[in-house]
């Protein structure tokens, strides 16, 4: 989106961690006027000499997730961990955060720089407000505390949280100066990473393929998104498993309520977190359930059918 007016650097694929960053940095020229760099982590105490590298003015904190808990042990954790970006920023700059996460308040007190929120909640600086997912994209309507950036938008990503993730790029864009007109034929150039939330046709059955780096957290997002996307036909999702969360209370079948509808199975991932999944779905009233092993053939049952 910056790109539209700004010589822009921007991070490739996921280079986001202490090899990816440097390797980002080091393509930095002075023709260059914004850099965009993805920063994650995995384990704690990664994110703060990253942030040291990059020295950033603004910050977008998209979400807060149950991930990587084979090190962070619980949301806390992670919580703690995506805080350091809130101290990274300078007094003059400016933290744009999910309005709607766990861990809010925390995350602001840890913020030197102006923190503006964008989500779906009343509270929410920008409100986020009639989400349409359709084939090929969303669309929504944001209230701006800039009333010129009020109005409907569309991406070409397929979600909620794509929706949320674009709103949170359109308020740093519009702080940066840049036009309602730029805004929008920057989303037009967006298209979805591979593997995340990215649409594949395979023999006339659509496929949403979320799989990189998947969580709990995400498959719930992409849970709900199969949901609501329109089809005349039958859903079938797939899930992973976490070794981390080998705990029922941990599994993401245990929190979709309101997800069921017009869902054909489940099939689960292996392990004991796979058995609970499983379990749940059919408690959940789904008849066709399979663990991943031996899942082809109820895929080819629900194709024939």
């Amino acid at each position: 989106m910056l790109g539209q007016r700004l010589e822009t650097l921007s991070s490739e694929a996921s280079f986001n961690n202490d090899i990816g960053v440097p390797l980002t940095l080091l393509r930095l020229r002075e023709a260059h006027e914004a850099a965009v760099l993805e920063v994650g982590s995995n384990h704690p105490g990664e994110l703060q000499p990253l942030l040291q590298l990059i020295r950033p003015r603004y910050g977008v904190l998209t979400s807060i997730g149950r991930e990587h808990l084979e090190f962070f042990g619980d949301l806390a954790g992670v919580i703690e961990e995506e805080g350091a970006l809130a101290e990274a920023l300078p007094p003059e700059g400016c933290l744009f955060v999910n309005g709607d996460i766990e861990g809010l308040e925390a995350i602001r007190a840890r913020c030197r720089a102006t923190v503006v929120t964008v989500g779906e909640g009343e509270d929410c600086d920008w409100q986020l407000t009639g989400t349409v997912l359709n084939n090929d994209g969303t669309t929504f309507e944001l209230l701006s505390p800039k009333g010129d950036w009020s109005g409907a938008y569309r991406v070409n990503l397929l979600g909620h949280q794509n929706a949320r993730n674009a709103a949170l790029a359109i308020a740093l864009a519009a702080e940066l100066g840049l036009s309602r007109e730029e805004l929008d034929q920057g989303l037009q150039c967006c298209r979805p990473a591979s593997m995340r939330m990215e649409m594949q046709t395979l023999g006339g059955v659509r496929i949403i393929n979320d799989a990189y780096n998947s969580n709990p957290d995400s498959l719930l997002a992409a849970l709900e998104t199969m949901g609501l996307f329109p089809t005349k036909g039958k859903r079938l999702p797939f899930s992973a498993t976490w070794p981390s969360l080998d705990k029922p209370a941990s599994s993401p079948m245990l929190r979709w309520a309101g997800l069921r509808p017009g869902l054909a199975g489940w099939i689960g991932g292996r392990g004991k977190m796979g058995e609970q999944d499983g379990t749940a779905a059919q408690e959940e009233g789904l008849a066709n359930v399979a663990a991943f092993d031996e899942s082809m053939w109820l895929v080819k049952r629900w194709l024939l059918s």
